[in-house]
């Protein structure tokens, strides 16, 4: 008698969403696409010949709709800039007039480095860490010092 032998299938690669489903008799996961499984009555046929029909299309619905409405929340994130000035050491600035991948690689990190909430924040706590108190005042106010990377 032969062996069956279990295929596991990997899932399509497509700009679509596919939902991927488990056979209730031996295990085996099918990858099927949105479109096919919100289809009424699709059945699906397994290769141990179990029939069965796609029940989560109304739970991945019902997800979708509370992702996107938490995302609603955090969209002004990627509005956010800190407005710090970033700049280069002398001897990369040197680098750069001759490299204009450098030039260009370093113009996207500090796009990147003022889009970081993390970054205002740790330069923040390490002024706070380098002020000496006045014993009258308190601490000193912050300075608007120029990053160097």
């Amino acid at each position: 008698m032969k062996k069956k032998k279990i295929v596991k299938r990997q899932k399509p690669i497509e700009h679509d969403i596919h939902l991927k489903y488990k056979c209730p008799t031996c295990d085996q996961h099918h990858w099927l696409a949105f479109r096919e499984a919100k289809t009424k009555n699709f059945k699906v046929v397994c290769s141990c010949k179990t029939t069965f029909s796609p029940v989560q299309i109304n739970k991945f619905k019902n997800e979708q709709k509370k992702l996107e409405e938490t995302n609603k929340k955090y969209k002004s994130l990627a509005d956010y800039n800190n407005s710090l000035p970033f700049a280069s050491l002398p001897y990369e600035a040197e680098l750069m007039k001759k490299d204009e991948t450098l030039k260009e690689k370093r113009e996207s990190w500090f796009e990147t480095l003022s889009k970081d909430v993390y970054v205002e924040e740790a330069i923040h706590i390490l002024d706070d860490l380098n002020q000496k108190p006045d014993t009258k005042k308190g601490f000193t106010s912050r300075s608007n010092k120029m990053i160097k990377s």
